[in-house]
């Protein structure tokens, strides 16, 4: 009497997108994603034929809210054609994946859909901003919030309505301190809060303080505290008799 392999028997279901009908074997998405490994499991609803949903062309799992261009990137990037070949996959096919990968939690999928992305380094600084925080990728979202501040051209009318116009000041007003200088006590660190310079504070340490809550909901694991640069310790500085802000020992930087 024949048996079924345990590993090399596997199921396919059709899937309906946008009118286009895909058949595909159902192990990798049970194995991956909880989302499909919940639908698979549940009991198969009673039919005159016994076909269940996904079963034929005539009964197939219908996905709504993706396109079909979108599932086939998805597909190509978890099916390859050719064990041996590389993935012959467009910047669009990895947005794709990223976005399908990231909506039913194929984490594999997801990582190197953010691993192939980060290589070709083609989002500009609005769109890692954007697409850190759509699909939760800090690596991005912090690039993106270090290059606005860093480059030379100012924050466009067109970045702003992508940016919001509240991240948009946060962002210029980090901008703003790069054009300005700090003044410290050089005795116990005393620093005149109307004046901030990157030089005296750690760049990535401000962005990480400014965005915090931002940073923390796409899973940066921080720290969130300005780190400064210059400026001993007061720990380790003697003691200060000045009084500031009115006292003479002030240094510019």
């Amino acid at each position: 009497m024949s048996r079924r392999n345990g590993v090399y028997y596997w199921e396919c279901a059709v899937f309906l997108v946008e009118g286009m009908l895909f058949k595909i074997p159902t192990r990798y998405l049970m194995e991956e994603s909880e989302l499909f490994r919940t639908m698979f499991s549940l009991p198969a609803g009673n039919t005159n034929d016994g076909c269940s949903e996904g079963c034929s062309d005539e009964r197939p799992i219908l996905l709504e809210g993706i396109t079909a261009s979108d599932f086939e990137s998805l597909l190509k990037v978890m099916y390859p054609r050719k064990p041996t070949a590389p993935i012959y996959a467009s910047r669009k096919d990895w947005m794709a994946a990223l976005r399908l990968s990231t909506m039913w939690e194929f984490d594999d999928i997801r990582k190197l859909a953010i691993r192939e992305l980060t290589k070709t380094n083609g989002n500009n600084a609005v769109e890692k901003v954007v697409l850190g925080k759509e699909f939760r990728v800090p690596e991005w979202l912090m690039a993106g919030y270090n290059d606005l501040v860093e480059r030379p051209e100012t924050i466009s009318a067109e970045e702003t309505a992508r940016l919001g116009l509240e991240t948009t000041v946060r962002l210029l007003r980090l901008r703003d301190s790069q054009g300005r200088r700090q003044e410290y006590c050089s005795r116990c660190g005393w620093r005149d809060p109307r004046y901030s310079n990157p030089r005296s504070v750690d760049r990535d340490s401000a962005v990480l303080f400014e965005f915090a809550p931002e940073l923390r909901a796409v899973g940066h694991p921080g720290p969130f505290e300005l780190i400064r640069t210059d400026v001993p310790h007061p720990s380790s500085s003697p003691v200060c008799l000045q009084m500031h802000p009115h006292g003479p020992d002030r240094v510019p930087i």
